[in-house]
């Protein structure tokens, strides 16, 4: 099992728990095209789409997106 699958047990992620499951900054991970949802003003990450958007590649940039 990866960090990812690991860390807290629970489905749902806050920005601070991804951005520090990829060692980066919370501004790096509100700018980036992770798909994320709102419970109220809440904003969580899904367990399974982070996976599965760190495994896809994670962010698209000018240089790798095409």
């Amino acid at each position: 099992m990866n960090a990812i699958e690991t860390q807290g047990g629970r489905e749902y992620l806050t920005r601070s728990e991804v951005a520090e499951l990829f060692g980066v900054n919370v501004r790096t991970i509100i700018r980036s095209d992770m798909p994320f949802v709102r419970f109220g003003r809440a904003v969580r990450y899904s367990r399974a789409a982070v996976k599965a958007w760190a495994e896809g590649g994670g962010m698209k940039t000018k240089e790798n997106a095409r």
